[in-house]
């Protein structure tokens, strides 16, 4: 089983790795600890969101404009190997570019949202086959600015 400290240390060494490695597009990398986690949120250079992951409640959460994941350990003998390659995959997919988040509206009121590898149209088309009645969808792409896209009023 993993243990809280293993989860504590991982997000320290992530977050040292990415401040060391100078990755394009961000511009700060900051870590806060408490007694319950640790806390690490990656700046956007551009674009104004973070990147944010937390080890609280033996599971590591991330956090991105849009959306958030839980990633918990799968209960393997190799449980923290695992943890550590999904939590880089996604990361890395959001730093390089690759990954845009979404959340889907229908007028004031958030239907829910997502992630998608693939370029702002790909978020759109999701976003609406999963909720038929969405008026609006915002879409985070790691270095742009948040697009607002609205849709017509008689998609349902």
């Amino acid at each position: 089983m993993i243990q809280q400290e293993q989860l504590d240390q991982f997000v320290r060494d992530f977050c040292a790795f990415v401040a060391q490695q100078q990755l394009n597009g961000v511009s700060r990398v900051h870590l806060q600890e408490t007694n319950a986690y640790v806390w690490g949120k990656i700046d956007e250079e551009m674009g104004g969101a973070a990147l944010e992951l937390w080890s609280q409640h033996e599971q590591i959460t991330l956090a991105y404009s849009q959306t958030h994941w839980h990633i918990d350990p799968d209960g393997t003998t190799n449980q923290m190997e695992q943890l550590v390659r999904e939590v880089e995959q996604i990361c890395f997919a959001i730093i390089e570019g690759k990954l845009l988040t979404y959340s889907v509206w229908q007028g004031e009121r958030p239907l829910g949202g997502s992630s998608v590898e693939g370029a702002v149209e790909d978020a759109v088309q999701q976003g609406i086959a999963w909720f038929t009645n969405a008026t609006t969808i915002h879409i985070k792409q790691w270095g742009k600015a948040l697009i607002t896209h609205r849709l017509a009023e008689d998609v349902q």
